[in-house]
């Protein structure tokens, strides 16, 4: 997949995406904690799930999406952070 149009906020970020295969990516510089990602096309939410960062700021997830059309990818803390 390749990314463009990368928004960070204070806890996450949005980005989005474009290839084919399965999503497969890791994102630095966050806070620890849980969050959610969401991954939507033009209509709906075509993938989300919640993963935790740990001390090392890094983010690893699988999309199980199909991005050969733009795909957002929204990523925010959960409640359970206290931040979102």
């Amino acid at each position: 997949w390749t990314f463009r149009d990368m928004r960070r906020r204070d806890c996450g970020f949005t980005v989005m995406a474009k290839g084919f295969g399965t999503g497969q990516m890791t994102w630095g510089g966050l806070k620890p904690g849980i969050y959610h990602v969401a991954v939507r096309d033009s209509k709906e939410t075509v993938w989300d799930d919640e993963t935790e960062v740990g001390d090392d700021g890094r983010l690893a997830l699988t999309a199980d999406a199909d991005a050969m059309n733009p795909l957002e990818i929204d990523v925010t803390c959960s409640d359970t952070n206290g931040q979102r």
